[in-house]
This record gives C-alpha cells, structure tokens and sequence, in this order.
C-alpha cells in the first residue's frame, strides 16, 4: 500500500522544518490557486510525516494537514482514487492518535464522504455520518472545529440524501448548515462556504418540494456568499457555482433570460478559476455547456452550440473512464449532438456520439457497474437517437441489447437494476411504436412500474415516471382496449402535471394527458375530457420551445384535439385553429423528423375535416397533399404510412381512381414491413388485422381505374398481383420457409441445416401463453363442436416472447439472401412468377373473388392467363347484410327453439344461396363456359377453385344455386351440379399444394398409413361433450383403410393427446379426426381440435406452425368450423385449422365452414373414403375433391333416405365440408 511510503528515518528538525514548509504552500494555495502550491503542499507533508516519530506530539496535526492537502488534490485534479485512498489512511492514523478530536474526526467524515461519491460504496458513506455524529457531540480543539463538524457532518447528510432520496437527511443537513453558519465569524472563509453550502442545499430542497420562495433563498445565500470576503480561490470557486446553479433553476421556474444570461456569466468565471489540471476542469466545462445548449434551444446564437459543443468535447477527453462522473459529462455530449444532428440533418453528429458512448462503454470495467452501467446506458440513448433520426432497426436493436447488459451488471431488484431498466423500458417503447411488438410493451411497463415504485422524492423525477408510465398505459389500451389501463394512463398523467415543478417539466405529461384524454373521449363522448384534452395540449405547446423536436408532436395532438372538438361542437373557430397548429407542426417537422409522418397525417385530418364540412377545394388539394407526403416517409412505421395511404385514396378515389389504386398499391407492399418475422404470431396478426380489406380495395381500384381510362397495361393481372401480395400475407411467410429443401440438403447441407434450425425456431409458439377456455361464449350444439363449460372464465394475458427473436428474424433473413445467392437457388422460397401463377390454372379455372367499396369482381384464372368479371351485384353493402343474415339463420338452425324458427332459418339459408348464385357464383360458371350439368362420371367433371375474400370466406360458394328444378334441369342453377368445388387461401398456396401431391399408386399396397382420432368425450366440456358418433365415423373407416392406427382411448392405450398425435402424424400420410373443433373469436390461432389434454396443452393452429410432414397426403377435420375464421379482421389471413394443416403439409385437407351434424358425419365420411379407393383396390388421395363432392351430392340428394326425400331444403347439413388445397 502506498501508506508504507510516509515512513522513514525519524528527525524531529527535519520534519518540523517540512510540515512549516508545507503549511506555507498550503497557504499560499489558498491565496492563489496555483496547483504547483499544491503539490508543494502534499509533497513537503508527506517527507515531514516521513521524518517525524510516530510519537511526536504534532505527528496527528500533521497527518491532519496531510489528509487536506491530498482531499483538495484529488477533488482539484480529478485523479484516480489513490489521493483519497491515502487521505483516508492520513486520517484515520490522526484519529488514532486523537480519538477526541473533533476536527479530526469531521476531516475523516468528509474524506469517506468524497470517496463514497467516487466510489458508491455505502460503508464509507455510513462511516462518514457515524464521524460527524461523534464529532459534533464533541468539545472543540480548535476555533473552527465546531463549524466544520457540522458543515461536514452536514455534507455527509446530504450526500446520503442524495443516494437514497430520504426527506429526513436532507432537513436535518440543513439544520446544520444553519447552525455552521450561525457559528462562523462574518468575513471568515468558512462563512462563505456556509454560505454556499447552505444554498446548494436549499437548491435540493426546492427540486423536492418546488416552493419559489426556497429558491429565491438559495438566490439570495449564494448571492452573499459570492460577494463575501475572503475571495479566497478554493470557496470563490464553490459560491460562483452554487450562485450559477440557482439562476439556472430560477430561469427554469420563471423563464427570465437575465438569470440565464447570468448564469453563464457565472459558469465561465468559475471555469477561468478552475487549475490547469485537465480532469478537475471537467465538470465546470459540462456545467457551462449544458447552460449554453439552454440557451441555444430557448433561440440563442449558433455560436452557443457549436462553444457547447466544443466545451463537452473536452470534458469527456480528459475525463478518465474509471472516473464515476464520466459517464454523465458523456451523456450531456451525447444529448447536444443529437439535438444538432437533428436540426442540421445530418446523423454525423450522431456517429460521433455513437463512436464516443462504444469506446467508454467498452474500455469501462465491470468490476466498477455504476460506472459501466451508465456508459452502457449512454450509448443505449445514442442509438436510440441515431435511430429515431435515421431509422434503421439495426441500432435500436443493439441499444435495447446494451439496456439488457447494464441491468444484468445488478442484481435483480436494486436500484442500480431498476434505474437502468428505465432506460431499457424507453428503447423498448420507441420499438414497440415502430413494430407493434406488445412483447416490448408489456416489457416496458413491468420496468417502468417497477421504476415510478423506486422514483425519489423529487416532483420531478415523479412526474417524469408518472407521465412515462401513463404514455406506455395509453399504448396498452390502443392496442388491447382494457378501459382499467386508460383510466389510470388518465390518472397517472393528472398525477404528473400536479408532480411538475417547472413549466417545462410539464410539456411531456400534459402532452401525455391530452393523448390519453383523447382517447377516453372517443370512447365516451364526454365533453369534459374533449375540454381537458384541447387544455392540456395547449399547455403543452406553450411550455416547449420553438426549437425542441418535440413541439411538433405538440402541436399535432393539439390539432386532432380541437378537430375532435369541432365534430362534437361545430365551432368553426375550432377547426380553424386546428389546421393552423397543424401546419404549424408541418412547418417545424423537417423532412427528417421522426414524427413527420403522423404530423402530417393529423394535419391531413384536420383539412379533410374541414373540406368535408365547407366545401373549399383547395382544403381538399392540401389533404391530399399532406396525407400523400405522409404515406412516402420512409423514415415512419410502416403502419403510419399505409394508414395516411389509404386515407389519401379515398379522397381522390372518385376523381382519379388511378392515383388513388397507385397509393394503395403502394401501401400494400408495405404489409411485410408491419408483419415481420421479428415480432411474434400475435402482432403480426394485429398488425394484418389493422390493414383488412387494404389489398380488396387496391385491387378494386385498379381495376375502376382501367374501366374509367380504357383498356390499360393488363389491369386484371396487376389486381391479383395485389391480392396477392397483401392477403394471407402470413400464408406467404409460412410457405416461404417450406420450399423444397432435397436439392439444397445435397448442393449445401450446412446452409440448409441453418435453415431449417432457424425456421423451427421462429416458428414456434409464444412460449407460456395461455389458453382460454374452448367453450367460452358457445351454446350447447348437436354436432362436432365446443360446448361451454359452466363458469368457465377465460382470458389470454400477453405472453413475453424470447428478447433475442428479433436476431433470429435477421439471421433468417441473411440465411435466405445467402441461400438466393447460390446458383440456382434465386427463387427459393419466393412466390411464384407470372407465368407459374398461369399454370396453377392446368388441372382448372381459379375465380379469385374480390369485394370492394370501390366495385367487386371475380378475377378468373385459367389457361389463358387472368381477365376481370365484373360482378355488380355482389356490392361491400349487399355481402354484409347477407353475409349478417346466413350467419344468423345458421345460430338459429342449431339453437332455434321450435320447429318454426329452424325451418325459417333454413328458409333463410336457401335465400342466401340464391343471391349467392345470382350475384357471384352463375356469372363465374357462365363467363368459364361452365354452363351446363357435365356428361360422364361424377369422378371426371371438371374443377373450380374459388379464392374468396373477406365475408365471402364464410359463405358456401360451392353450394350456391337455385334449389328448384336444379336436379333435373341440363343446365342446373347450383354450382354443385355443374363443377367440383374446392378452395384455396390463395393462388401462391395452391401452387405449393400441387407441388407435394405425390403419384398415384394403384395398387392394393397404394393404400397409404392413416390414422384416426376419435373424441366421443371431450374433458371440461359440460356432459364430456359427449359425441354419439364419433367412434362410429372412424369405424366406418376401417373398412376403407386397413391397418388404421386409431387413437380413441379405448383399448390402443395411446390416448389422443396432442404430443401423441404430432408423433403419429410423421408417419401417417393420412389423418382422420372426429371431435370437436374450436374456432377462437378473439385469436384465431388459438382455434384448436379438442383432443384428450387440450385444456393443458391444446392442438392449436399456432401448435402447428412449426410441424412440417415430408410424406402428408391427406387430412379430414371432422369438426367444427375448422375452415373458417370468426374474427371479421382477420378473414383475409385465412388463419383455421384447414390452412394450418396444408401449411404442415397436407396438400389435401376437408374442413368444415359451420357446425356440423355428428351421425351425418359418419354417412359423409363413409362415402368419401369410398369414392377415393381405385378399382385395383388403392387409395388415391388425388382424388379427395370429386370423392368430397360426390358425398355431399348423395347426401344432399338423400341417397342414404327412403323414397324422394332429399335434404336438397336444408343446406345447414350438407353444405358446411369443403375441400382445401390441390
């Protein structure tokens, strides 16, 4: 240890003649400042300590004297701890050798208090507490003893406070610097540093507390100080500071540009009296900086910035890594630069502060976390601005991964763990705004709750939790809907305007109070909150700078506010303010600006508003331009930018459907941006949800357009393009990771391994998500579905996904280019071409039917290529009232309580597929030239594929038609009596299902593995959801398919859970299942087959999303409900248990639309294996749609009833099997 340094020969002469020595350069020190003094000083003490018996009567006063010379080099020169760690050794001999001494032990207290301030290390500062304590019950030794025991032991009190926020240390540190000042003799050097010292802490009893009058005394103290005598370099330099400190607070308050000016004036003396030592002029360098970017940002010179600039520069040059306070000078360069790249438009300011925060976060050690943390936590901020100016996911990415790592480096709960998470619950909200990951949101509130819990005291660090927390409350409920979260996003927000001391304290929680007060008005049409909203957005705009970036977000909120208000009021003032801020806001947002893109679609609201109401075209013009500009920011959300898209093109769709199909289309290849691989199967869903019917609209338009302008570039080809590109969008991504891998397992078996371990892994499931239960919110019904379980209470809270999917997302996506990068590998897993699209037409026509506000048509694929039907019948309005009254007879088909009610429901049923075949199906059949009943067998008729969209999905196009005369007439009016019918989610879908149909095999050996599942009870379901037939159904099979593996629970002792069923599927090309089925109203991959444990562990279509089948051939869901989606947002997604199993690979799969009846199950599913079987005695699962068609028309004909009854009246029963895929 370096303490063994101070000993030596002892000379009593010779150390009395060095300790004058030192005395006197300590004392010229004090007069001038000169650090040369000052190491004369610490140096002729050391040799005097040296030279001096350890039993000399003035060895302790000298050590004293020592232990000072070293705390004032260490805090003048920034060093490292070795001055401190020998001051602490000086001291603690002295007090040794005097344990009475009161001024010794108040020197100790205070060396222990300086260490812990560079240190963080608490036993210190308790140590320095338990010293000043000791030392003020003390007689004096001296004539300034009592004063420096309290001033010290109130120091140490008030560096305690500092650390753990407690009200209690800071009070009584002020007592005692009272007391001190009270004590100390007018003119002397410690009455001016009471002075100081005392306003400093009154300076943190106002950021506690907020009373003016506090700070008008810390004024006032520091005032005095300044001016009190003697001018002494060491207290001068302190009282300039603490008097900068409380003007700068006063301006804050009260916004007077005389106090700022001052303040600055003060900030450069005090620097100008700073030593030459590089690293002790630090913190006056960051102090005058951040004043001068103050003023900068409140409209001062460009010279103010670039001198800020300049000055922070240098505070983090000479400022050592190990130093405690680095990382926070580093944080002030790093906010500085950022503000100028943003208004200079350029990200190489940015860079810099990028490149700065990387090398001190790496070169710091995590043997010191505080330090670490914070310089981690720094260059988190710096990508995260670097981001927010230049987009690129990549940074915010690596800034929330550098969060995680300053948090880890605590343990869990701290406060070093909590503070940092902050930060982290920060990054992960600005990612959350541009991907809708509610993975990140959930995330960000769990760490904030857990911050605003561990927030100090302070107004304003409350208000700035407060305000954070009920912004992320307010995202919750946008997303989710949950009134309890705008409520208290509401209350939290309240709570944080009160909390605020300063007016721009305020800005953020009044912003943040107005967004959430919009909101809840929307919801309850309460005029107070309208009022409280326009206020508090308002107040906002006030209390924020021209030049801050935020103002024109500010003043955003304002516009929608008052153009909100306008709508419930008419007050023309209203809206006429509202477009004025709102160009305001554009005027302030450059090109840029992160938020550009929602200012100006709030300004584009705000003039379609008042267009709409006036009538002024030019208002109109300005929207459209608004909006189109915010549709092309490439820098905003993709979902901003689709929804300012699809809000231009309805405004010059009548004029111009061609500009308005060009915006559209646009937006459409948008969606794979809101639906990436990153974010899990949830958002994506939600995000696809939000952008229904984009692609119908699209597609509709460029089709007007080509009407209007004549016959155009093929428009028809261009619109299923569209459809395409943005329907079953997560169909494509699935299909995507599915090519064929047998090529690239034997040219590059790595590069495929990769690729499948990859896929496997962003394919499964949230992990922990839970359930709700199967039959909430069903009836009791006949057939092969959920009924509800009595009290059943179901919910699925947000499952936090794994924090590294957004890496696997990206090395998927670089595992892909690399695998497109190899030769003749350019086309792996993307959709087909134009010209592979045509030959999915090979084996029959496709009717792509698309229905619009814009117009709706059937786009028909076939040999030729594709042409466009105009189906003016079909209109958005006519398919929603059908679509609405054949979901209504089927509930009243099933739960009709007489016979009446049911038979009217039939009735009702029949008029649907009557206009069904009128407005869609006979125009298709007629324009394909199918327009007579075929001649032949029933097994070579020829086939149709319809790709239905939207409602249309829910409805039975493969039984539209006429019921009257249909059975004996040579050109029929149903559908089934002139084509087979299948379905596919999309063209790209059937075209991966035609590519897994294996060859047929003839042979009696041809019949392939199947297996059968059969529930007839069903756990948790009232009465066991007993279902009479369905051992029946799958024992009818075992007459057309020998070595049946059936999974029933009965004698096999393999009992139909999911993990057993996933193993038997590997080797079973065909799968038979007979139980009941969910269709999830709320997720609709939570739709799941109800096997043994499904209520622990159910077949969901999410379970099957990472299942692949190399040898599937066929699957019959025999359950309800398996081929349709409930939830209207996501009917384009064509998410059921149908499209689940084709994606694991069944290029054959028989769903059902509605609830299906348990013994005619069994009839139907006997006669479809039937027409399956080959006259050489195989299994040909080519066949599965003329065998489904032929079951369903001996059913409907009543083939299976005596006489001419036939069941051709009522559809419910024999229209709800389809078939999906090739």
């Amino acid at each position: 240890m370096r303490w063994n340094s101070f000993t030596g020969g002892h000379d009593r002469k010779e150390a009395e003649f060095w300790s004058r020595r030192g005395s006197e350069a300590w004392e010229r020190f004090h007069r001038t400042g000169a650090t040369d003094d000052l190491e004369e000083a610490v140096g002729a003490y050391r040799t005097a300590v040296a030279r001096m018996p350890r039993r000399h009567e003035d060895r302790a006063s000298v050590l004293y004297d020592l232990q000072a010379a070293l705390h004032a080099r260490s805090e003048l020169t920034g060093a490292g701890p070795a001055d401190l760690d020998d001051a602490v050794a000086a001291g603690r001999e002295a007090v040794a050798l005097e344990p009475a001494n009161a001024g010794f032990l108040a020197a100790l207290g205070a060396v222990l208090a300086e260490r812990f301030g560079r240190t963080g290390e608490p036993a210190d500062l308790e140590e320095a507490v338990a010293l000043g304590r000791r030392a003020v019950t003390l007689p004096p030794a001296g004539p300034f003893d009592v004063e420096a025991a309290l001033t010290n032991l109130g120091s140490a009190l008030h560096r305690r406070f500092q650390w753990t926020g407690s009200m209690a240390d800071l009070e009584e540190s002020i007592d005692l610097e009272r007391t001190a000042l009270a004590v100390s003799r007018p003119g002397s050097g410690g009455r001016k540093g009471s002075l100081s010292n005392l306003s400093g802490r009154l300076v943190s009893l106002y950021h506690r507390t907020g009373r003016p009058q506090v700070l008008e005394e810390a004024v006032a103290l520091a005032r005095r100080a300044v001016g009190a005598g003697p001018a002494g370099h060491a207290h001068q330099l302190a009282c300039l500071t603490s008097l900068g400190n409380a003007l700068h607070l006063r301006y804050e308050r009260y916004g007077a540009h005389a106090d700022l000016d001052e303040s600055i004036a003060l900030a450069r003396q005090a620097l100008a009296l700073t030593p030459g030592h590089p690293a002790a002029r630090a913190p006056f360098l960051v102090n005058l900086a951040n004043r001068l970017v103050l003023r900068y940002e409140q409209g001062g010179a460009d010279a103010d910035i670039e001198e800020a600039l300049a000055l922070g520069r240098e505070a983090v040059a000479v400022t050592p890594h190990s130093d405690p306070e680095g990382p926070g000078y580093l944080a002030h360069l790093v906010n500085a630069l950022a503000m100028v790249s943003m208004q200079s438009r350029s990200t190489a300011f940015l860079d810099e502060a990028v490149a700065l925060a990387r090398a001190a976060a790496a070169a710091s050690s995590p043997a010191r976390p505080e330090v670490t943390g914070a310089y981690r936590t720094t260059l988190l901020h710096a990508l995260q601005s670097r981001f927010q100016q230049a987009g690129g996911l990549a940074d915010l990415d690596e800034a929330i991964t550098v969060g995680r790592d300053a948090v880890t480096l605590f343990p869990e709960g701290t406060l070093g763990a909590v503070r940092h998470g902050v930060a982290l619950a920060e990054a992960l909200f600005v990612r959350f705004r541009d991907t809708a990951s509610t993975d990140d949101l959930e995330e960000a509130i769990a760490l904030s709750r857990a911050g605003l819990a561990a927030a100090s005291g302070a107004p304003a660090d409350r208000a700035r939790a407060l305000a954070f927390l009920g912004m992320l409350l307010w995202s919750r409920h946008e997303r989710t809907h949950d009134e309890s979260d705008l409520d208290e996003a509401v209350r939290f927000c309240r709570e944080a305007v009160e909390s605020a001391v300063h007016e721009d304290e305020s800005a953020v929680p009044l912003a943040n109070l107005a967004a959430a007060l919009v909101t809840r008005f929307r919801r309850t049409d309460a005029t107070s909150d309208i009022d409280d909203a326009v206020d508090a957005a308002s107040r906002a705009v006030r209390s924020t700078s021209w030049r801050d970036t935020e103002l024109p977000r500010y003043l955003s909120n304002l516009s929608y506010a008052l153009t909100l208000r306008f709508r419930r009021t008419g007050r023309r003032a209203d809206l006429d303010e509202a477009v004025a801020v709102g160009r305001d806001g554009v005027t302030l947002a450059p090109a840029h600006h992160p938020e550009r893109s929602k200012v100006l679609g709030n300004h584009g609201v705000a003039l379609r508003t008042r267009y709409e109401r006036f009538g002024d075209p030019a208002d109109l013009d300005a929207a459209v331009a608004a909006l189109t500009e915010a549709a092309g920011a490439d820098s905003a959300p993709a979902s901003h930018r689709i929804g300012a898209a699809r809000a231009a093109a309805d405004l010059v769709a009548p004029t111009d459907p061609a500009r308005a199909a060009d915006l559209l289309e646009a937006a459409v290849l948008l969606l794979p941006q809101v639906s990436p691989r990153r974010l899990a199967r949830g958002d994506q869903q939600h995000a696809l949800g939000e952008a229904r019917r984009l692609a119908s609209d699209a597609a509709a338009l460029v089709l007007a357009a080509a009407h209007r302008a004549g016959s155009g570039p093929d428009p028809a080809a261009r619109a299923l393009r569209l459809l395409e590109a943005g329907r079953t969008v997560l169909i494509g991504q699935a299909l995507e990771a599915r090519d064929d891998l047998s090529e690239l397992r034997g040219r590059h078996p790595g590069l495929a391994d990769r690729f499948l371990r990859l896929r496997d892994l962003l394919d499964q499931p949230t992990p922990g998500l839970l359930v709700p239960s199967p039959a909430e919110g069903g009836s009791s019904l006949p057939g092969h579905c959920a009924a509800p379980a009595p009290g059943a209470h179901a919910g699925v809270p947000h499952a936090r996904a794994a924090a590294n999917r957004p890496a696997l997302a990206a090395e998927f996506a670089a595992t892909l280019a690399e695998i497109r990068g190899k030769d003749g590998f350019a086309s792996f897993g993307l959709p087909p071409a134009e010209e592979d699209l045509v030959s999915v037409a090979e084996h029959g026509p496709l009717a792509v039917l698309n229905v619009s506000t814009y117009g709706s048509h059937a786009l028909l694929l076939t040999r030729d290529g594709v042409s466009a039907l105009p189906l003016p019948a079909l209109g958005f309005e006519s398919v929603t009232a059908r679509t609405d009254a054949f979901l209504g007879a089927l509930h009243a088909a099933v739960a009709g309580g007489d016979g009446t009610e049911r038979r009217a429901a039939q009735a009702r049923l029949r008029e649907v597929l009557e206009w069904l075949w009128d407005a869609a199906a006979g125009p298709v059949l007629d324009r394909l030239g199918l327009r007579h009943r075929p001649a032949g067998e029933a097994g070579t008729w020829p086939r149709l594929w319809w790709v239905p969209s939207g409602l249309l999905s829910l409805l039975p196009l493969h039984a539209a038609g006429h019921r009257t005369g249909a059975a004996d007439s040579d050109a029929p009016r149903t559908v089934m009596d002139r084509v087979v019918s299948s379905y596919t989610p999309s063209v790209r879908a059937l075209h991966h299902a035609r590519r897994r149909v294996p060859a047929a095999d003839p042979s009696p050996a041809g019949i392939p593995r199947a297996l059968g599942v059969a529930m007839p009870v069903t756990p948790g379901l009232p009465g066991g959801g007993r279902l009479h037939h369905a051992s029946d159904e799958v024992a009818a099979l075992r007459g057309h398919l020998p070595g049946l593996v059936v999974l029933d629970g009965g004698e096999d002792p393999a009992v139909p859970v999911k993990a057993e069923v996933l193993t038997r599927l590997r080797d079973c090309p065909v799968a038979h299942f007979a139980c009941h089925g969910h269709s999830d109203a709320t997720d609709p991959s939570l739709s799941r087959l109800l096997l043994q444990d499904h209520e622990r562990d159910p077949l969901t279509v999410a379970a099957l999303a990472p299942v692949v089948l190399d040898h599937a051939q066929l699957a019959y869901l025999s359950a309800c409900r398996t081929a349709s989606v409930v939830h209207g947002a996501f009917l384009d997604e064509a998410i059921h248990l149908a499209s689940a199993f084709q994606i694991a690979g069944f290029p054959q799969v028989v769903g059902t639309l509605w609830e299906v009846d348990d013994r005619l199950c069994v009839t139907i599913a006997d006669r479809f294996y039937a027409h399956l079987r080959t006259a050489e005695g195989g299994l040909d699962t080519r066949r599965a749609a003329h065998a489904l068609h032929r079951a369903l028309v001996a059913v409907r004909d009543g083939h299976d009833l005596p006489g001419p009854v036939t069941r051709a009246g009522n559809p419910f029963l024999w229209a709800a099997h389809i078939h999906v895929g090739a």
